[in-house]
């Protein structure tokens, strides 16, 4: 038995070639853009000398106005944390007057040694001097004794200890007076003693 043959499209009078159409479609066609119309500008109305000043006068009130006033209550939270706030200050404010205090202290103490260091250098000073003065007077008085100066140069030197023994018999008047230097210096208990047979006599 023959296999049966099928039929081709072009002998089957049912089936016709599709054939393009030449035409594009609408909907490929591009449509070409209207142009734009360029919209007019109004001009703004020129404005005048009294409106430019009313507009600042607007802005400025606006930016001065004070901010309105919130009636909600702070929350708790918002109260601890003020309370907590006061009391650190008030914490802090006594702890900076109690250090004033103590810087004032301090320094009234510190001029106090100042001024006693001051003294003491004084009386050192003084002290030196009068010690050299001394040992000056009895040299002087053992030259005397064995004859080895003159009498012009013995009223030389004696007039140069007395003129260096005014400023020190100053400070070591008022030295005198004071029992442990007294007691420390023998140079100032010979001036002390001398000062006191000079007052008896």
């Amino acid at each position: 038995m023959a296999p049966k043959q099928r039929s081709r499209p072009e002998e089957n009078s049912t089936f016709l070639p599709r054939s393009r159409s030449s035409s594009p479609s609408r909907t490929c066609l591009r449509q070409s853009p209207k142009p734009k119309k360029k919209k007019l500008l109004r001009k703004k109305p020129a404005l005048t000398q009294d409106d430019v000043q009313a507009q600042i006068a607007a802005r400025i009130a606006q930016l001065t106005a004070p901010p309105a006033a919130t009636s909600a209550a702070p929350s708790p939270k918002v109260k601890s944390n003020a309370v907590l706030n006061s009391t650190k200050i008030a914490r802090l404010t006594t702890k900076i007057a109690r250090n004033e205090l103590e810087v004032a202290r301090l320094e009234r103490e510190y001029a106090d040694a100042k001024a006693a260091l001051e003294h003491e250098e004084k009386i050192q000073a003084a002290t030196r001097l009068s010690m050299q003065l001394k040992e000056r007077c009895d040299l002087l008085v053992k030259k005397v004794e064995k004859g080895e100066m003159t009498e012009a140069e013995v009223t030389k030197e004696r007039d140069a200890i007395v003129a260096e023994m005014v400023p020190v018999s100053q400070v070591l008047t008022k030295l005198a007076k004071i029992p442990r230097v007294v007691a420390a210096v023998p140079a100032v208990q010979e001036f002390a003693r001398m000062s006191l047979k000079e007052e008896l006599d």
